[in-house]
Parts: structure tokens; C-alpha cells; sequence
């Protein structure tokens, strides 16, 4: 606000100091956060790619690829990280979409009615999540507890 009436230069120099400093803070909360998220992303962008890129043009590659990325969305509840559902569902639904059922005019309708209940579902999963969470806990076993990511272990 002084900056607008008066034109000092000087003034800057409080303002640049503070966000040098708090500049300074954040840097290492944020790298730390960053750094892990960015390399997850990273290797999972990588393996999904390389196979999507396999095109061997045989139906039980589509089948095996197919179910790979089904595995992926089961590992997100595992491993507690929503980006495996995503790639995992553009793998599942992108060679039916684009190949299988390309000019079929069912199809959007039939992905409509899939997407509301998806969105049901996630509502539903919402709501009854600490519930679920605790009967997922009490079924997996130890020694697969103990594969999941630190900051993602649930309070078991």
C-alpha cells in the first residue's frame, strides 16, 4: 500500500527480506513433499507408458494389458494413491473407447450410466470410508502392511 503513494525503493527491501526468509522455510517442507510425489508419478508415468507403447496387435496382449491396468486400480486401495486409479483407467477404457467400440452409438450412453456409478460409488465410499478402511486393515496381513509406503500406512 506505501509502495502506491510513495515511490522508495527502500520500502521494497522489508518486503523482499520477509519473503527471502519465508522463501528459505518452506523450501525444505516442500522439496521433501515434491520430491517423493514427483518420483512415485515419475516411475508409474514410465512403466504405464512403456506398456502402452507395446503394440503387438494381438487380442490377448489388449487382454493382458487390459488387465494390468485393472491390477493397477486394485494396487490404489493397497497403496492408498488415487493416480493409479487414473492411470489405470485410461488404460482399461482407452482400447475399448478408441478401438473396440469406436463408432458404436451405444457406447457413450453405456459410459454415461458407468460414470454416474462410479460417482455413486465414490460417494457411497466417502461416506463409509473409516468403516471399509478398518475391514481392508483387518484383511491384509502383516508382512503386506509392511510394503505399502511409510506415509501411507494406515493407524493400524
Amino acid at each position: 500500500m506505501a509502495l502506491k503513494f510513495f515511490r522508495f525503493p527502500f520500502l521494497t527491501a522489508p518486503i523482499a527480506f520477509t519473503l527471502w526468509y519465508m522463501s528459505m522455510d518452506l523450501t525444505p517442507i516442500l522439496a521433501d513433499s515434491v520430491t517423493a510425489s514427483v518420483g512415485h508419478l515419475r516411475k508409474l508415468v514410465s512403466v504405464w507408458l512403456g506398456l502402452s507403447l507395446l503394440d503387438s496387435g494381438s487380442e490377448l496382449s489388449k487382454l493382458l494389458y487390459f488387465l494390468v491396468n485393472i491390477v493397477a486400480m486394485g494396487m490404489a486401495i493397497f497403496l492408498r494413491r488415487v493416480v493409479f486409479v487414473a492411470y489405470g483407467a485410461l488404460g482399461a477404457f482407452g482400447h475399448l473407447a478408441f478401438e473396440v467400440f469406436e463408432e458404436s452409438l451405444p457406447f457413450p450412453f453405456v459410459l454415461t450410466i458407468v460414470g454416474v456409478a462410479t460417482i455413486y460409488l465414490g460417494v457411497k465410499l466417502k461416506r463409509n470410508f473409516n468403516r471399509i478402511e478398518e475391514a481392508l486393515e483387518r484383511a491384509v496381513p502383516d508382512w503386506m502392511k509392511r510394503l505399502r509406503p511409510e506415509e501411507r500406512v494406515g493407524h493400524s
